[in-house]
């Protein structure tokens, strides 16, 4: 009898240490999830850069559709991970500061800003992605992904990653921004097969899935 109930004890004490014994343990806690504020660039009567050819959006709208896709993507691929925090859902126009500020006061772990691009020279096509400067590793590292997957996965031209050095100004989003910042220039508008690209919804998710494979990698 003592046998037995010594090993009643033994096969008790056992089943605890394997896990078969629940009671009293602590539930898992659940990581913490990756805040990432979405930034569509203008809105409302800040229209950004005007259509280079009649019946093409303005680019506050292109900026729009480009990032509700990608907060789309994320959400329905990482939605146990990301938590998408849109600086705007409609054509409303935010402060600059007040686009900062939401990100800031969020405490948000990335910022993502898209816009698209123009210039005066109408040749001029691709991809750029801008950073504060050099020194934020992060930033130059999630720039660096999203340029690769324009160039490889997308079939977009690639311009590379830029600095305030390269553009000799600062953009208040990334200088003021508490984390990791990029600012996206999805294409020109003044290149007219890029535009029509830019106001295609194939376009569109091309561009919004490499940024979304970018950050997700």
């Amino acid at each position: 009898m003592r046998k037995l109930a010594a090993l009643t004890v033994m096969l008790s004490s056992f089943i605890a240490f394997a896990g078969g014994e629940t009671t009293g343990a602590n539930p898992p806690v659940p990581k913490k999830k990756v805040t990432v504020i979405v930034d569509a660039g203008h809105g409302g009567h800040d229209p950004g850069n005007l259509n280079s050819t009649k019946g093409m959006k303005q680019e506050k709208d292109l900026n729009l559709s480009i990032a509700k896709k990608l907060g789309d993507y994320l959400g329905e691929y990482l939605p146990n991970q990301v938590e998408v925090i849109y600086t705007r859902d409609s054509d409303k126009f935010i402060a600059l500061e007040n686009r900062v500020s939401v990100a800031n006061a969020k405490k948000a772990d990335y910022f993502i800003s898209v816009h698209c691009n123009a210039n005066d020279k109408k040749h001029v096509h691709g991809t750029e992605t801008h950073i504060h400067n050099a020194d934020s590793k992060v930033s130059k590292e999630l720039a660096d992904e999203i340029q690769s997957q324009f160039a490889n996965r997308a079939g977009r031209e690639s311009r590379g990653t830029k600095i305030k050095h390269d553009r000799g100004y600062n953009l208040l989003v990334l200088k003021d921004s508490k984390m990791p910042a990029v600012l996206v220039e999805c294409g020109f508008m003044t290149n007219s097969t890029e535009e029509a690209y830019l106001n295609s919804d194939r376009g569109q998710s091309l561009i919004a899935s490499a940024i979304f494979r970018a950050f997700r990698d």
